[in-house]
């Protein structure tokens, strides 16, 4: 292991946490963050640790948002947040880990997944953002890497659970208009794009929603869609010298049929439903006035078609459960928010002297996640998720 993993590792001993894996590193202009795999001597249960390098150059107000939103969020398609601590270098917030990887790490492996399979991901995927929406919290980098996987066997096969992910780029309701170039290239909508530019200002929840589009096409057609504007030929990388005055024309274009490799290189060709390309065109349309908003997409029949049986009202329940008991209960067993709020202002400020001599960590072992030994199922032997949508 590398000097700041060895320092990593010992400050979390002394928390009570035993490293396991390494996970993901990201070095960034807000300061570096490491995610790591570790035993909970306590509780005898894996977590996943985010841990954030300490000091001036880490965003007070980033971090801020992910704690605390993070904190609210009490979903069963949201990630669990358990606590916050301080070691010398670091920031540490805990979470339930997720151990089957992300679904970017399982699309890669299928290619593409059936059209029931992509809609019953896609049906927890909109719970869980449709509830952050209720609960004032625009995410604003919904992507499938930001999707992980628990796989659930039953007496039908396999099940998905997905759970969200990350709320580093989050806004809040009440926090100023989104206007800053946020999320992740591919997955950012266009207008997104043209307010970095005019600093205007744009609608987080309609963000979401071009977010959730590109997720459902990626699943269902396993890249990127291609999208034309006038007199500009048809691309990928929609966003390299995208003329301003016309990202709100784009056009996606949603292909009739699915067409992935299979085994001895045969190509496997399947339609898909003409209801589902139509939602895709709502979902993608580049003018946010026009978008498909969260209450109309969740009363259309192709999203409702083999619903599952306990996300009907689940939204509903748990906001008046919330209302009435979980916050307390949040109040009982998680942090206060002025004590989450301290942590982040000690966080930001100047690390002892020193800290340069360590080094950044690399990947131990060759593979930064465990899914790599985990075996992912192929396009032929992934089932649907039943009713229960575990």
């Amino acid at each position: 292991m590398t000097d700041e993993l060895d320092v990593v590792a010992r400050a979390l001993a002394t928390e009570g946490y035993q490293v396991r894996e390494f996970l993901s590193y990201r070095r960034g202009g807000s300061g570096g963050r490491l995610v790591l795999r570790a035993l909970d001597e306590r509780s005898d249960e894996d977590v996943a640790i985010k841990c954030f390098r300490r000091g001036p150059n880490i965003s007070r107000k980033h971090l801020a948002r992910e704690v605390l939103y993070h904190r609210g969020l009490v979903h069963k398609h949201v990630v669990s947040f358990k606590r916050v601590f301080l070691t010398p270098y670091y920031l540490c917030i805990v979470m339930v880990y997720a151990p089957h990887g992300n679904l970017q790490q399982w699309l890669q492996r299928a290619g593409c997944f059936p059209e029931g399979l992509a809609r019953a991901l896609f049906q927890q995927m909109v719970c869980a953002v449709d509830f952050c929406h209720g609960k004032g919290v625009f995410n604003r980098d919904i992507k499938l890497e930001n999707l992980l996987v628990t796989v659930e066997s039953g007496a039908g096969g396999q099940h998905f659970k997905l759970q969200l992910c990350d709320f580093g780029f989050s806004k809040g309701r009440h926090d100023s208009t989104p206007k800053t170039l946020a999320g992740t290239w591919g997955y950012i909508a266009p207008e997104v794009v043209k307010s970095c530019y005019e600093r205007r200002g744009y609608d987080g929840r309609a963000a979401d929603i071009w977010s959730l589009g590109i997720c459902l096409y990626r699943l269902l057609y396993g890249a990127l869609p291609m999208v034309a504007t006038p007199n500009r030929p048809k691309k990928r990388n929609w966003w390299v010298g995208a003329e301003l005055n016309r990202l709100t024309q784009l056009i996606v274009e949603i292909p009739e049929v699915q067409e992935v490799v299979v085994e001895d290189g045969l190509q496997d060709i399947s339609r898909v439903s003409d209801p589902c390309r139509l939602l895709l065109s709502r979902l993608l349309c580049a003018d946010p006035r026009q978008r498909i908003t969260l209450p109309e997409l969740c009363r259309t029949p192709w999203f409702l078609t083999d619903y599952p049986a306990d996300l009907v009202g689940y939204n509903e329940r748990l906001a008046r459960d919330y209302a009435a008991d979980i916050r307390n209960r949040l109040d009982e067993y998680l942090q206060s928010e002025a004590e989450l709020e301290g942590l982040v202002d000690a966080a930001v400020e100047r690390v002892p002297a020193g800290w340069d001599q360590v080094g950044s960590p690399a990947i131990v072992g060759g593979s930064a996640s465990n899914f790599t030994t985990y075996a992912l199922p192929t396009r032929s032997t992934v089932q649907s998720p039943d009713a229960r949508g575990v």
